[in-house]
């Protein structure tokens, strides 16, 4: 296995499978049976069956998005059919017709197991599964496109507009602010409660639904745009970035209540009934802790305070503590992300990729106009700055006179402190080696952030530990393409598929696994300990060489593509990988090194390797991760 370059951040199809699994999108057709209190509907919008409340239902009916359906008496399930063995006289002759895949399987009469995906067992007891054909192109209604270049009117009387620009995903403005919020069949998942929106934030959540307010999610801290968090919203789950948390928990301030989840990995997924919402920590280029909220389903973003689509940009560039990052959040949202519609918080027009690129474009050319009155000697550049701006952008962004000046003056300072630090920079001799090391980001080479070494001795030490970092992650790869492992894994993913709730077992051993004493092993436990993958595992913990003495893994653990452990070297603490920042990950980038931390399964601080594994094909079939000590890093 090469260290090949894959493209990072993206969760691509793995993860859209894995999605559409978990929520039970493909899962719900006219034929299904909803769980007791909700009702069947049909989406008319998108043409998709849905289980809903049924006061839920009656909303839609009456507004028009949906119709009821007739429920079953009974889902149909089919069972494995247990093989009976019978004398070799009583044997029918076997058929010519060879069966190769699952539709073959079905037309020739064999039973269907109502698994997602589903499995067609033969007579001779061989399993073909059904592939699934998932839709490459979601994203938002055709109509929500209109948004982006017309806004809505909105009822005076109400003081607000709200309506569904995607599958179960609705968009609310009012007051010059704009947000989103989610129905999952389960509850309403909120983002934000901006002051100005206030009340009207639950008479629009009423409009359309009588799902209860689940979840609420914290873009960033700032009081505009959460300050009606603890005036609207009782018993629900508050979630944010750790920084952000930490600003709420200083500021302590009652209308912003203090979230009770919190992540500080790079995507934090959070999953509440047929939807999944995953956020993304892409950097602090508003306030400490922004993070965008994203639909990969339905193709819709949220990042908050970056950009006002048919505008110029609140004042000093959102008031950015780093115009670097400020830029290079643009190209973060363009490069990595695939979106139809993204939610800026302000003005009453969606944005899409065409706005963000006239941000940045924007932006770069506030840059050249300040450099231009920079190099002109004026007393008060800021002044030619915002004279050039306007009379360039006048045509194309509105509202250019009321922060013009302010853009100038941030990027006066931002110029003439880089100059400064050039200048200071150029004084200093250039060390002609650098040592790279790249940390939470795809390893494709050993070489990607510099950090200067001053002298031949050290200069020889850090070559040894890259070296040393180099072989443990050949030997990591190595152990990932065991065919062995990867036998047992493909085996462990088709048990977890044939499962009708693999995520409810998941979470089952979980709790179970939690719930064990450190001092004793659980007999579910011990199985996985003592498997023949943990012994293959174990065997890598120490590696006697020549070059580097025994080079040692405190702890290696390999699971399947669902996050559940299938082997590793010593007791972890808990069955359940797949929430973790390092194994989500995992399913886009073929190997990275994890950012320091505490691990307490081994107890030591390390930066661990993590290796995503695939089959032949190149599909993803699990993940192994390598506890290293940060003294090998």
């Amino acid at each position: 296995m090469s260290l090949q370059k894959i493209t990072v951040f993206l969760l691509l199809t793995p993860l859209l499978f894995a999605v559409l699994v978990q929520n039970g999108y493909s899962e719900i057709t006219k034929d299904s049976q909803c769980k007791e209190g909700y009702v069947l509907v049909l989406r008319i919008n998108v043409s998709r069956y849905a289980c809903v409340f049924d006061d839920t239902a009656s909303e839609w009916e009456t507004l028009g998005i949906a119709e009821a359906t007739e429920e079953m008496e009974e889902a149909p399930v089919v069972e494995v059919p247990e093989v009976v063995e019978t004398p070799d006289e009583e044997t029918e002759e076997p058929s010519d017709i060879t069966i190769t895949n699952f539709d073959e399987c079905v037309a020739a009469g064999n039973p269907v197991m109502e698994s997602y995906p589903r499995q067609c067992i033969d007579s001779d007891g061989q399993t073909f599964v059904e592939e699934v054909m998932m839709q490459d192109e979601l994203g938002v209604f055709p109509e929500t496109m209109n948004y982006t270049a017309q806004a809505p009117t909105i009822d005076q009387e109400k003081g607000y507009f709200v309506d569904e620009i995607a599958d179960g995903i609705y968009w609310l403005i009012g007051g010059g602010y704009q947000t989103m919020f989610v129905t999952t069949g389960e509850g309403v998942i909120a983002v934000d409660a901006p002051q100005p929106i206030g009340e009207n934030y639950l008479a629009a959540i009423a409009e359309v639904t009588s799902e209860p307010v689940t979840h609420m999610i914290y873009s960033h801290s700032h009081l505009d745009h959460t300050g009606a968090a603890g005036q609207i919203f009782s018993n629900v789950t508050f979630i944010s970035h750790i920084e952000t948390a930490d600003v709420l928990l200083a500021e302590n301030d009652t209308n912003r209540p203090v979230p009770s989840v919190t992540f500080d990995d790079y995507m934090y997924p959070v999953s509440v009934g047929n939807q999944t919402l995953e956020l993304y920590h892409i950097g602090n280029f508003h306030s400490d802790g922004d993070i965008m909220i994203y639909a990969p389903i339905q193709k819709v973003a949220m990042l908050v305070d970056l950009l006002r689509p048919g505008e110029s940009p609140y004042k000093a560039f959102g008031v950015t503590p780093d115009i670097d990052l400020y830029l290079q959040t643009h190209d973060t949202l363009l490069d990595n992300f695939d979106f139809d519609v993204l939610i800026s918080g302000h003005t009453n027009l969606l944005a899409t990729k065409d706005d963000v690129m006239l941000n940045k474009q924007f932006t770069v050319d506030v840059m050249e106009n300040a450099r231009q009155a920079l190099e002109a000697g004026e007393a008060n550049p800021e002044v030619m700055c915002a004279s050039l701006s306007i009379e360039q952008w006048n045509q194309t962004l509105a509202n250019l006179d009321a922060f013009m000046i302010d853009h100038c003056l941030a990027m006066v300072q931002y110029l003439s402190s880089v100059d400064s630090t050039n200048a200071t920079d150029a004084m200093e001799p250039e060390d002609p080696f650098s040592v790279k090391v790249p940390l939470d980001e795809e390893l494709t080479d050993i070489s990607s952030v510099s950090v200067p070494v001053p002298d031949d001795e050290i200069r020889e030490q850090v070559k040894g530990q890259l070296d040393l970092l180099t072989f443990k992650i050949e030997q990591m790869v190595e152990l990932a393409e065991n065919n062995d492992i990867i036998s047992v894994v493909i085996d462990s993913n088709k048990r977890f598929a044939a499962m009708d709730d693999a995520n409810a077992y998941i979470a089952e051993k979980d709790e179970e696994w939690l719930k064990t004493p450190r001092n004793s092993n659980s007999p579910f436990m011990s199985a996985i300990i003592e498997s023949s993958v943990s012994d293959l595992l174990r065997e890598k913990l120490v590696i006697p060489t020549q070059e580097f003495g025994d080079v040692s893994f405190p702890e290696i653990i390999v699971t399947n593509s669902f996050g559940a452990n299938v082997g590793q070297s010593q007791r972890t603490e808990d069955y359940n990988q797949g929430d973790e920042g390092w194994w989500i990950r995992a399913k886009t980038v073929s190997i990275h090194i994890t950012e320091v931390a505490w691990d307490s399964s081994a107890e030591i601080f390390s930066a661990d390797i993590i290796i995503k594994m695939v089959d032949e094909d190149g599909n993803f079939i699990g993940v192994l991760k390598a506890v290293t000590p940060i003294r090998d890093v």
